[in-house]
């Protein structure tokens, strides 16, 4: 039967179309290379595994980050990768939040992810995994760090902790009139006084893990009555408290505050009850990392103990064991004394979601 004109367009546009559906289904050569190089590099030997990844490296010439780590320190692990490795150019791409996670996701869905390596924020890294977007890779350097943030599979590595506690300002709060723990708070003496950040995840994930949904609801309710100000960002609301502009902030983060105090900020702090301690920034390498040596190289470094050393200079809380903080005030937590509670990975993946809804409700909505 002869086709018309008409119909051959018809049956070559379905073939093109059947090709395009089956190019799109197969997995992009850089999703199987990286994990094949990956799987390769763990049955190597420290010595054997660096020379594979120099070569692989020069070649590849560069790497790209995504990351929601600070600034200042992705510069000095760039600075200080440039220095043992010059023939690899480091380049990030940073943004607040979990907005790392959502574009990692966003671009490996429509094929077009252009990262070697990510920085995830712990609530988010356990998603992404699920996603099947991550390699699976497992350094010797890994095994320095504990077992409760890093996923048991070899996905991602934190490389630091953040632990959320009360801070208040003792130039407007005396010794005696200091909170002690969360319920203080609710007191009327507070009203208007108080400020949280806008996305509260380790202090409200960990107030779901120890008191459950109705007691932390209802806490929420008490912060809200209370006139609290909900303010963007941990590190500004830390300078506002600061600066006087508020007494107490209710979930600020530790390292941040130590920060504070070493340069003449009136910033007392309070270990409540609990004080949660998470996964500040996870590591990985994607399946379709176009330049995997470079970004394994650069991965080996960060979790080194030099890379653990520039966190600690930071004046961050190293997760790596055997890198102490370089603040007296964070040694202080070896002591025991404080009620830690640790939130995992799979913790924000289970309590992320009523988590946001809570304070969407309760606080942001007033």
């Amino acid at each position: 039967m002869t086709s018309t004109p008409t119909n051959s367009r018809r049956v070559f546009g379905y073939r093109w179309f059947l090709l395009i559906v089956w190019l799109v289904l197969q997995p992009s050569p850089a999703a199987s290379n990286s994990q094949t190089l990956l799987t390769e590099l763990n049955r190597l030997s420290p010595v054997e595994r660096e020379k594979k990844l120099i070569e692989g490296a020069k070649k590849e010439g560069g790497v790209l980050v995504y990351s929601s780590e600070n600034v200042t320190l992705l510069q000095r692990y760039e600075a200080a990768f440039a220095k043992r490795y010059p023939f690899v150019k480091a380049e990030y791409w940073r943004a607040g939040g979990d907005r790392v996670g959502t574009r990692v996701l966003a671009e490996s869905r429509a094929g077009r992810l252009q990262a070697d390596l990510v920085g995830l924020a712990f609530d988010v890294a356990n998603e992404i995994k699920g996603a099947g977007v991550l390699a699976r890779y497992l350094p010797p350097e890994r095994k320095a760090y504990a077992d409760a943030f890093k996923d048991a599979e070899g996905y991602f590595t934190p490389t630091h902790l953040i632990h959320a506690v009360i801070g208040y300002n003792s130039k407007l709060v005396s010794p005696r009139e200091a909170p002690k723990d969360y319920p203080d708070l609710l007191s009327p003496f507070w009203r208007g006084t108080l400020t949280i950040d806008t996305e509260p995840s380790r202090a409200l994930i960990g107030w779901l893990k120890a008191w459950g949904e109705e007691k932390t609801r209802r806490y929420l309710d008490g912060l809200a009555r209370n006139g609290v100000t909900v303010t963007r960002g941990h590190t500004l609301q830390t300078q506002l408290l600061c600066a006087g502009e508020y007494k107490v902030g209710i979930e600020l983060y530790l390292y941040t505050a130590a920060q504070m105090q070493r340069t003449g900020c009136p910033i007392n702090i309070v270990y409540p009850n609990p004080t949660t301690v998470a996964s500040a920034q996870s590591w990985a390498i994607p399946l379709a990392a176009p330049r995997p040596h470079a970004a394994a190289l650069l991965l080996d470094f960060v979790l080194s103990a030099e890379g653990a050393e520039l966190v600690a200079d930071n004046g961050r809380i190293p997760a790596r064991a055997g890198v102490k903080p370089k603040f007296e005030t964070l040694n202080q937590l070896a002591s025991g004394a404080v009620p830690i509670q640790v939130l995992t990975s799979e913790d924000a993946q289970r309590l992320r979601a009523t988590a946001d809804k809570l304070f969407k409700d309760i606080v942001l909505r007033r």
